[in-house]
């Protein structure tokens, strides 16, 4: 799965929503609602957007194997998705 499809996968999960708004809501409502909509901007503000939503990832997703990241379907190991900062 491509980079930016399984971002826009996990900032659309309800659960992963509700951590993310819990903890931060101006990181929801400027990066992942944004990239749940899929709405587009310039390189470098979507590659922000993609870093908070990839950066809030590890830290909510399941431990277990189990629960929404199986409902999903992602992949188990997102760990083969690095992000890199270039520059």
């Amino acid at each position: 799965m491509p980079r930016r499809a399984f971002l826009r996968t996990v900032a659309r999960g309800p659960l992963f929503q509700t951590a993310v708004t819990w903890q931060n809501r101006a990181a929801m409502r400027n990066a992942v609602a944004r990239i749940a909509a899929g709405t587009g901007a310039p390189g470098s503000t979507q590659r922000r957007r993609e870093e908070v939503v990839a950066s809030y990832w590890p830290r909510l997703r399941p431990a277990s194997s189990g629960g929404w990241t199986q409902h999903l379907k992602l992949p188990r190991n997102p760990g083969r998705f690095r992000f890199t900062r270039l520059g």
